[in-house]
């Protein structure tokens, strides 16, 4: 159903690059790329290139949060503690009881997020403003936890998603800064915290400021 295409381990960075298209039905999905690169083995960065066959199809990217996220601009963050279990060797256990994940949206810069949160749904917007009640995923509502779906706007057909993720220790307030910039048409520069790395994109990808 899906193939990696390609994939390379370097110092300081690790990559793997898959095809996912036939993992949906071909009258909904014309392409669907994903990428994954472990950054300074410390940053997650998350390339998503996806187009459908047609814009009235719903294009979501979804992540699914232990805990109920702090959503602000372009942000997520999650804070989060191990559970009180028994570990099979104590000397693994973490020194700090609690940490948190950041999850930055670089790309698409306009969309509507939908956070699930125990049988509810909110909206918001990019820049993390409240919109009220929202029409959430009916499978999330029902049997979902704490999950988020991002959705473009305006609707079209193409669509790239681009993320950061990054954990970090609880006491780190805020996220590391992270941009990317085009170097040329199909190619993409990402900068998290001073460590950079380059994606194939679409020629069709014209970010907006």
């Amino acid at each position: 159903m899906a193939s990696i295409t390609e994939w390379k381990v370097s110092d300081g960075e690790a990559r793997c690059r898959a095809d996912l298209t036939k993992t949906n039905p071909p009258t909904k999905c014309r392409q669907w790329i994903r990428e994954f690169v472990w950054l300074k083995n410390k940053h997650l960065v998350v390339l998503d290139i996806v187009e459908t066959t047609k814009p009235e199809i719903r294009r979501q990217w979804q992540l699914h949060c232990p805990a109920t996220p702090q959503i602000t601009d372009h942000l997520i963050a999650v804070t989060n503690r191990a559970p009180e279990r028994k570990w099979s060797d104590e000397s693994l256990r973490s020194k700090r009881a609690e940490a948190r994940l950041y999850c930055q949206t670089l790309a698409p810069s306009d969309y509507t997020l939908i956070l699930h949160a125990d049988g509810t749904a909110q909206g918001y917007d990019a820049a993390g403003q409240a919109m009220g009640k929202a029409q959430g995923n009916a499978h999330h509502l029902r049997y979902g936890k704490k999950v988020i779906q991002i959705e473009p706007r305006p609707s079209t057909n193409r669509t790239v998603f681009l993320h950061v993720l990054t954990a970090a220790d609880v006491d780190q307030n805020v996220p590391p800064k992270a941009s990317f910039r085009m170097i040329k048409p199909g190619l993409i520069e990402v900068l998290v915290d001073g460590a950079t790395t380059r994606l194939a994109a679409p020629e069709w990808f014209v970010p907006h400021p």
